[in-house]
């Protein structure tokens, strides 16, 4: 699955609008844009940030479709 598409899957998921998103992760809208369209990725930092909202929200660690983004290194991973 390329990254894109679980970006989109997780947003959606979650009933959330990209604008919803990139106010959570503290991003624009258009970042949210170009990531669902497979024109960049998260870096870092908003992975880690996603994956803390997460824990916050649910009490539940990050999905397995989250962690995907995270290599063992800790950069992001390209599907």
């Amino acid at each position: 699955m390329e990254t894109k598409n679980v970006i989109y899957e997780l947003r959606a998921g979650k009933g959330m609008s990209q604008d919803e998103l990139a106010e959570k992760l503290f991003v624009t809208r258009q970042a949210v844009s170009r990531w669902e369209n497979g024109e960049t990725v998260p870096n870092t930092e908003t992975l880690k940030h996603w994956q803390a909202a997460e824990y916050e929200n649910t009490g539940k660690k990050a999905s397995r479709a989250a962690r995907f983004f995270i290599s063992p290194a800790g950069s992001p991973c390209r599907a």
